[in-house]
């Protein structure tokens, strides 16, 4: 996405009322942990 990364994104959905129970899968080729727990902490399933 060329103005928002994936955890921006998510981060931004779950600060909706509307949003902030749904399940949200999120896939990667990154392997890094800190990028896992980033996702994790923005409302990743």
């Amino acid at each position: 996405m060329p103005n928002m990364d994936g955890i921006s994104l998510v981060e931004s959905l779950t600060a909706l009322p509307a949003y902030r129970n749904t399940p949200i899968l999120m896939l990667t080729t990154e392997d890094a942990t800190d990028k896992k727990n980033q996702a994790k902490a923005a409302g990743t399933n």
